[in-house]
């Protein structure tokens, strides 16, 4: 699809009012959805607009949309075959999955296979459609839903290949552009259903089951997830400090699904309410946009009536539960009282990825992130990715994935604080036991890990040694089969060290092609990280 027709238009007709859909096809959007627009046309222009926003198109249609289009003599600019779309993507995945096998097999070593994406049935124009809402939009936004997660899939498929030298032509990584077939003529609305696998068992058990989406994976898998509750949680702070929150976002989930999503501003406590120009461009939040909002006093008690005594869920709990412990302790607040859970353990534990920062995770999990560092939307990604990992583990409830994956909850009350982790220790990854400092905490998520640094810090690289040995890790010079985090200076905020060219972070390339687990690490990540040297703490004056 070329780049003047990436916006492709969905055309219904309900109850005589024209329908329009508009799904942005084109390659993929950073942190942004692909439904870009949406329209109920009933006014008595509405024939005239709906020939502008068809105008030069691609179009999908309902026979309903169909019918209208013809009376009014518009004449699509390309017809969308979306069965042979599918059908595209299909064959590119089968491709690449047969460059694969040929890879492994000419290799001494055992490579990472690739997690090639569910794709979905083919697209029923008649029978799609979204509960709650305009009932007059449901059937056009199914639609759009099943167009946006094509892309998606395809967006994965080519991350994939990106992230393996051997699929990718010389030149270079290049993203390509989803393989749109078009038509001449409207498909005849024929309800389709659901095809035989023709995939040979082999490859058919490196793929995912098949599933619409995480919200209906509880129909699919073995163990129903109707007891699969918690809330996940997100917050975004003004400044370097921890407790400067001025964004929470909370998601709801009740038997595997989120049920609600809360995103809400918050004027930071008094003290820690300055805005640093680095945090205002990540999240967008200024001291004006806050200036009216509740404190966080108040929004914290609109969070725990939220949480209900659910299990919190956070992505680096370990950030956003101290986050809340400060912000606490700045706004003489009690601490409230939860057990808490940490879906970068759980990522950590569950999946082998180059980078485990949310971002990449949901990426694997087959979720829509959403605006990256928009509290709201960071809580739903995170909630979404903790039932997609208890769906592929096939387990039940939290409890049971947390013992699933060996890890331990946190728990945070009045008084105290013990941090989530895992039981294993080094994420159970068999590293000789190394000499630490007589004060680490074994439970430290930096614990047991080799280190190697590449590029330059903002800070002293000698300094950010120390800090990493004091809490259990090795720290060496160069890249080998003991590494298992690379920490990328000079900026890197990638995920790929393909994407940086060093030495070391070419034979981390190496490394992982040949299946070493070597994790990626920004030097933001290992701030964080590094921001808590302990794993449990007493609260030293407690409100009373």
């Amino acid at each position: 699809m070329d780049e003047g027709s990436r916006v492709l238009a969905i055309v219904d007709q309900v109850d005589d009012a024209p329908v329009v859909w508009w799904v942005d096809m084109g390659p993929k959007i950073a942190s942004m959805t692909r439904l870009c627009g949406a329209w109920v046309l009933d006014g008595d222009d509405r024939m005239q607009t709906l020939r502008a926003l068809t105008a030069s198109r691609v179009i999908v249609a309902t026979a309903s949309g169909q019918a209208l289009l013809d009376a009014q003599q518009v004449v699509p600019d390309r017809i969308l075959d979306t069965d042979a779309t599918l059908t595209a993507v299909m064959a590119v995945r089968d491709e690449l999955q047969t460059v694969y096998e040929k890879a492994e097999a000419a290799r001494r070593t055992t490579l990472t296979p690739p997690r090639w994406p569910s794709l979905l049935e083919p697209l029923d124009t008649e029978t799609a459609s979204t509960p709650g809402g305009d009932p007059r939009t449901s059937r056009a936004l199914g639609i759009a839903q099943w167009l946006h997660s094509l892309c998606a899939a395809w967006d994965t498929i080519e991350e994939q290949r990106l992230a393996r030298p051997y699929m990718r032509p010389l030149g270079g990584p290049a993203t390509r552009g989803l393989p749109v077939i078009y038509r001449d003529t409207w498909p005849d609305p024929v309800r389709h259903e659901p095809a035989l696998s023709v995939e040979a068992p082999e490859v058919a058990a490196l793929v995912p089951a098949p599933r619409t989406s995480v919200e209906d994976a509880a129909a699919s898998t073995l163990v129903p997830l109707e007891a699969l509750d918690f809330v996940a949680i997100d917050v975004e702070t003004a400044n370097a400090h921890r407790g400067s929150i001025c964004a929470i976002g909370a998601a709801v989930v009740r038997g595997g699904v989120v049920v609600s999503t809360h995103s809400w501003l918050v004027r930071p406590p008094a003290g820690l309410d300055a805005f640093d120009r680095i945090n205002v461009r990540l999240h967008g939040i200024t001291a004006d946009m806050v200036a009216d909002q509740p404190s966080f006093a108040e929004r914290l008690d609109q969070l725990v009536e939220v949480a209900g005594g659910l299990t919190l869920v956070a992505h680096n709990a370990a950030f956003d539960i101290g986050a809340l412990r400060e912000a606490c302790l700045v706004a003489d607040k009690e601490w409230p009282t939860a057990d808490y859970a940490c879906s970068l353990i759980l990522a950590r534990r569950a999946l082998d990825l180059i980078s485990y920062r949310l971002p990449i995770v949901a990426a694997e999990c087959g979720v829509d992130a959403g605006r990256h560092h928009e509290a709201g939307a960071d809580a739903r990604a995170c909630a979404q990715v903790v039932i997609e990992i208890a769906r592929r583990r096939n387990v039940g409830t939290l409890a049971e994935l947390l013992t699933d994956l060996h890890v331990l909850a946190g728990r945070l009350d009045a008084a105290a604080w013990r941090g989530c982790h895992s039981t294993l220790g080094s994420a159970g990854i068999g590293l000789i036991r190394p000499e630490t400092a007589v004060d680490a905490d074994p439970e430290h998520p930096l614990y047991g890990h080799v280190l190697v640094f590449t590029g330059a810090l903002s800070i002293r690289r000698q300094d950010a040694w120390d800090a990493a040995a004091r809490c259990g890790a090795v720290v060496e010079k160069t890249v080998t089969k003991r590494t298992t985090m690379l920490v990328v200076g000079d900026g890197f905020t990638g995920s790929d060290p393909a994407d940086f060219t060093t030495g070391k972070a070419a034979k981390a390339v190496q490394l992982r092609d040949n299946g070493q687990r070597i994790e990626v690490l920004t030097e933001a990540d290992l701030v964080q990280l590094l921001a808590d040297a302990q794993t449990f703490g007493v609260r030293e004056a407690v409100v009373v």
